[in-house]
C-alpha cells in the first residue's frame, strides 16, 4: 500500500499565478457585488466614532471564546467576542445603502438587536450576555461567502481582558469595515481567503475603484506576474514592527492603509512591512510627503492605496531592507 505523498511546501508557481488572476478577474467582474463608495465612507466614519465611544462594546472576531458574551477589558471597555455574524450584519446593511447612526448602534445593543453569533451552541446555553443571532441578516442565504482582505482575528494569545486596547480597536475596525471585505459565490468559498486570491483581488479592485464600470481587466500578454509569496502571520508582522511605531501592517508592495493611518495622531509613527523592506513615518510626514496619495479616490474611498513600484520619495523612510 502506497503511503500518502507529502504536500509540497511550495505549490507550483503557475497554480498560484492562476489563482491570483482569478482574484483580479473577480474584482473587476460586473457580477462581483459592489458597495457604493459613499456608503463605504459613511460606514468607516461610523466605525471610527464607534471605536472611540467607550460606552459602546467593541465586536471582535474570536470564536474560541463564548460568542455573544460580554467581556470586561482592563481599560473598562466592554468587548463582545463573536464569529463572523456581526460582519455579515454590517455587510447586509451596507449593500442596502443603510448606515446606522451611533445612537442607533447604542440602542441596538440596549435592545439586543445586534447579532453576536450565527446560532448559540447547546454547550454554551445560558452563558451569553447577547442573545440575538444572525438569522435573517445572513448573506449565506443569498448564496454568498464574506471574505476578509486583511486579517480580522485578533492576532494575540492574550486574553481579551488583557489585550492591547489599540489592537482591539484595529481588529474591530477591520472586522466590520466594508473596505476590508468582498463577497464571493458560496461554492467558491474555499479559495476566497487564500493569499494568492486576495493579492489578485487587491490589484483588480484598484482599477475598479477609479473605473467602476470598467470591463474585466485584460492582462497584457507580456505581463509576467511573479509567484506570490506566503502571507505572513499576524505574529510575524508584529515582531517586524519597530518598537517606536504605534501601528503597522503588511502589504506585498508599499501601500497606505487609511483604516490604520487615519486613527493615528499627527506625531504617531506607523510602519508598512513589505517584501522589499520596512517603511516607517509619522502621520504628519505621510500627509506632507504623500499629499498626492491622500487626495486620491483610492485612499479616500477604498481606504487603500498601493504603488506598483516604490517611488523615490519613499526611500528616505525605509528603515529596514529585505
Amino acid at each position: 500500500m502506497m503511503p500518502v505523498p507529502r504536500c509540497p511546501k511550495k505549490p507550483p508557481a503557475r497554480i498560484g499565478d492562476a489563482i491570483r488572476k482569478l482574484g483580479r478577474l473577480w474584482a473587476t467582474s460586473e457580477e462581483s457585488p459592489y458597495i457604493e463608495p459613499a456608503t463605504k465612507t459613511a460606514w468607516n466614519s461610523l466605525l471610527r466614532e464607534w471605536s472611540d465611544d467607550s460606552s459602546i462594546p467593541l465586536l471582535v472576531r474570536r470564536n474560541s471564546t463564548v460568542c455573544g458574551s460580554l467581556v470586561g477589558h482592563i481599560s473598562g471597555r466592554k468587548v463582545v467576542p463573536s464569529d463572523d455574524s456581526p460582519a455579515q450584519w454590517a455587510c447586509g446593511l451596507a449593500f442596502c445603502g443603510k448606515v446606522p447612526t451611533l445612537r442607533e448602534i447604542r440602542d441596538g445593543f440596549a435592545k439586543d438587536a445586534i447579532p453576536g453569533g450565527f446560532a448559540h451552541k447547546v454547550r454554551q446555553k445560558g452563558r451569553h450576555d447577547r442573545h440575538d443571532t444572525l438569522g435573517s441578516h445572513s448573506i449565506i442565504r443569498a448564496g454568498w461567502k464574506l471574505c476578509h482582505i486583511r486579517p480580522v482575528v485578533l492576532g494575540t494569545c492574550s486574553s481579551l481582558q488583557q489585550a492591547n486596547i489599540t489592537d482591539l480597536k484595529e481588529a474591530f475596525f477591520r472586522f466590520l469595515s466594508p473596505s476590508n471585505y468582498f463577497l464571493l459565490p458560496k461554492k467558491w468559498a474555499g479559495i476566497g481567503e487564500t493569499a494568492d486570491f486576495i493579492a489578485g483581488f487587491l490589484e483588480g479592485i484598484q482599477t475598479r475603484a477609479d473605473h467602476t464600470d470598467a470591463p474585466v481587466l485584460q492582462e497584457s500578454t507580456q505581463e509576467k506576474a511573479q509567484a506570490p509569496k506566503r502571507l505572513p502571520t499576524s505574529e510575524e508582522v508584529r515582531s517586524a514592527i519597530p518598537p517606536d511605531c504605534a501601528a503597522g501592517y503588511f502589504t506585498y508592495r508599499l501601500a497606505f492603509d487609511a483604516a490604520v493611518i487615519e486613527r493615528l495622531k499627527p506625531k504617531d509613527k506607523f510602519c508598512v512591512v513589505t517584501e522589499n523592506g520596512i517603511y516607517a513615518m509619522t502621520k504628519r510626514q505621510f500627509y506632507e510627503k504623500f499629499s498626492d496619495v491622500v487626495k486620491t479616490r483610492r485612499y479616500r474611498i477604498e481606504q487603500f492605496y498601493a504603488y506598483s513600484a516604490t517611488p523615490q520619495k519613499a526611500r528616505q523612510f525605509r528603515v529596514s531592507s529585505p
